[in-house]
């Protein structure tokens, strides 16, 4: 299991910063540049029992995660007239790294009530790792504060309940409803931002200004099985599910951050996907999410023995 890789690009921020201290009237902007790189690589074993003919089904999962994350912001603030001079008056530079190795577990239950419909609950946990924080202020060039502490990274643990029924032997309808608690990505948050504040004196935002919310993530597909080709099951698939806007958001006075971190978007995924089956051993599976911000294609390959 391998996920997510983010990268953000510079973002300008204008108009933000009164004359206070610009007394010649120049234009002041923030360029905000940020790149975020997490890794996540699972490794694990599950093992499942049945019960009362098949009709239930208990299972257990224990997985071994391997945590890789960098990220590094620069955010400049510039005093130019557009044309003759641009002066870097102050900048914030902030770096955070961690990598280290946690546990993971999930539990499941699966029933079957009639041939045509499964019912299915699951719990994950996922493991907190450590991370390192580094900040330094800058003004004119010359460092006038530096900074360091120790942060976490709680991957969100989930619930989830779902459905799958038979519509035809080779076509079934699945629904899932999963709840992702980001609101664990604020455990130990830290933050040291400076601002002026429109009365002209310097406030500091602080951690409690700062949330994420958790989620219920609704999801639909389907899948249809081709037997065109004897002894070589191909499955088509197709759905859709729903992202509630869970990113960063900022809830105090300092109009820099409410621009920067306003909670995100909520977001519709649209999925295709297809898979088959070879020798009764190999399945290979591909797959594609789309939204209006991203598109991401992934490739499975299983042996089963």
């Amino acid at each position: 299991d391998h996920r997510d890789l983010h990268s953000f690009p510079t973002r300008r921020s204008s108009d933000l910063f009164g004359n206070d201290l610009n007394p010649l009237g120049l234009r002041q902007y923030q360029d905000v540049s940020t790149t975020t790189d997490i890794n996540i690589d699972e490794v694990g074993v599950s093992v499942a029992k049945a019960f009362a003919d098949g009709r239930l089904m208990l299972g257990f999962g224990l997985g071994v995660q391997f945590f890789d994350y960098k990220s590094r912001l620069s955010a400049p603030v510039h005093q130019t007239d557009d044309a003759t001079f641009d002066l870097v008056t102050n900048n914030l530079k902030a770096r955070t790294g961690g990598n280290e190795v946690g546990l993971s577990y999930r539990l499941g239950i699966l029933a079957k009530p009639i041939d045509q419909l499964r019912l299915g609950f699951s719990y994950t946990h996922m493991p907190k790792f450590d991370m390192d924080w580094h900040q330094n202020t800058y003004f004119l060039n010359q460092r006038t504060g530096s900074f360091e502490d120790t942060t976490s990274f709680d991957v969100p643990d989930n619930f989830a309940l779902g459905a799958a029924y038979n519509i035809t032997p080779n076509w079934v309808a699945v629904f899932e409803a999963k709840y992702i608690m980001y609101s664990e990505l604020m455990n130990r948050f830290a933050t040291n931002i400076t601002y002026l504040n429109p009365q002209g004196s310097f406030d500091q935002s602080g951690a409690s200004e700062f949330s994420m919310d958790d989620v219920m993530e609704l999801h639909f597909g389907t899948e249809y099985v081709l037997n065109a080709i004897p002894n070589v099951p191909i499955a088509l698939r197709a759905g859709l599910f729903y992202e509630p806007a869970h990113d960063l958001k900022y809830t105090g006075s300092n109009p820099t951050e409410r621009r920067l971190f306003d909670g995100g978007d909520d977001l519709i995924h649209f999925t295709v996907g297809t898979g088959l089956v070879l020798f009764n051993h190999y399945q290979i599976d591909v797959g594609g999410d789309f939204t209006e911000d991203s598109r991401n294609v992934a490739l499975s390959m299983v042996y089963q023995f």
